[in-house]
């Protein structure tokens, strides 16, 4: 392999003039068995080539059914309204996307270990699947215990058809890729300097079962590798259920009284699931599908506010603690749907209909308050008049569809927990 042809052949590294020179160096210090290039060559170079490149901070590496890309894909989304509260992005942007390419299988895999790994488990956080197989294990002595070293071993998306995208918000290093134990694996480091943490990563192919194990360790890729090896797959037979349409829900606010004004609002483009998913329709404007608004007016010393929001993903209404400790003081129908009239037991009245085509609840919170110092700032009750507004305001909300067709990528979080 000359330099030009290495060149071409690992441009995706993007390789500085002097990783190009130690890599050729290296190969031509070996005799050369035949002329032809197998694959075996061509990821060991591409191993040494990522091992050059691996002091910054970010080194890419593509393979046949794994690869590690930079996260500039992952958008952060920009609040579109200024005056919301809470506007600041605080988490930092994405600094690596793993990518997975293998075939998948159309049941769900499962895993046993030897007795030995019962030790430590930590067994609200795994998950298993009927016959005694694991779908997840998750080891932690003491989960209270920052210092707590811990393994997590499970199936990547099990119950989906094909593999999701994810990323990390920190520093992620393409060690090495090799057959451990006859599968292909891949080696990544991850470091959370803000936790004083590295998670040794191993990602495996099974490629009889059409499956992909993820195996983390806090303590080495010593324990990881060990891990891996204990590992014994077994099919569970149950089926994979094809995946529905996921369609996520806004609102358009069609009136409002004449003499209040919508304070600040929270849109899908404020939402880093959506923002981040393929829309059906590339061109829909996502700052137009509403998921809160607040609504208010000021008199001399009353202060009015309406927060109106939609939530989704609902089989029916959904009681949140000021309604379950509060009062349902009167249901019915409101533009033709179910409703309920609430007093909170902080002083709050809420309306609240229940869509079931969508699947969502809209909600109105009416807060007044008495802003006179002398009252000590008071709740005071919502007249009729303003619940009547709140009906209003209702009915005339236009849900708005945002359908995807692929979603978003997820954070790869194996310890996460609860």
């Amino acid at each position: 392999m000359n330099r030009e042809s290495y060149q071409t052949a690992f441009s995706w590294l993007e390789p500085s003039p002097s990783a190009v020179a130690q890599a050729m160096e290296a190969a031509n210090t070996k005799k050369k068995a035949r002329p032809s290039v197998r694959l075996g060559t061509v990821l060991a170079a591409a191993a040494l080539a990522v091992a050059l490149l691996s002091g910054g901070v970010f080194a890419a590496a593509e393979l046949h059914w794994f690869s590690l890309g930079s996260g500039d894909r992952i958008v952060d989304p920009v609040n579109t309204d200024p005056e919301r509260i809470g506007s600041e992005w605080e988490l930092p942007s994405a600094q690596g996307v793993l990518d997975f390419e293998a075939p998948k299988g159309d049941t769900r895999i499962g895993f046993r270990l030897p007795d030995s790994y019962q030790t430590d488990k930590a067994s609200l956080e795994c998950r298993m699947l009927p016959g005694g197989l694991y779908q997840r294990y998750y080891r932690a002595a003491d989960l209270l215990d920052p210092d707590c070293p811990l393994l997590c071993i499970e199936i990547l998306d099990n119950e989906r058809t094909d593999y999701r995208t994810y990323y990390t918000r920190c520093q992620t290093e393409f060690v090495k890729q090799e057959k451990l134990n006859g599968m292909d694996t891949v080696w990544l480091k991850i470091s959370h300097p803000e936790y004083n943490r590295t998670e040794y990563c191993l990602f495996r192919v099974n490629e009889d079962l059409g499956c992909i194990a993820a195996i983390s360790s806090t303590v080495s890729f010593a324990e990881a590798e060990q891990a891996a090896g204990d590992i014994i797959f077994q099919d569970s037979g149950i089926p994979v259920t094809p995946p529905k349409t996921v369609v996520y829900y806004g609102m358009r606010l069609g009136w409002i009284p004449e003499d209040m004004t919508v304070d600040h609002h929270h849109s899908l483009a404020d939402d880093w699931s959506v923002v981040n998913a393929t829309l059906l329709n590339p061109e829909q404007a996502l700052s137009e599908a509403w998921t809160g608004a607040s609504i208010i007016r000021f008199d001399e010393t009353e202060h009015v506010h309406m927060s109106v929001t939609i939530t989704q993903d609902l089989d029916r209404f959904y009681d949140s603690a000021r309604v379950e400790y509060g009062e349902i003081y009167k249901t019915g129908t409101l533009g033709g749907y179910e409703a309920r009239w609430v007093h909170s037991r902080s002083g709050d009245t809420a309306v609240e209909i229940y869509v079931p085509e969508y699947r969502v609840m809209l909600s109105i919170w009416i807060n007044c308050t008495d802003m006179d110092p002398e009252s000590n700032y008071a709740i005071l009750p919502a007249e009729d008049s303003l619940v009547e507004k709140a009906e209003q305001i209702l009915t005339a909300i236009e849900i708005v569809s945002v359908p995807v067709s692929e979603e978003a990528p997820v954070e790869y979080m194996p310890f996460a927990v609860g």
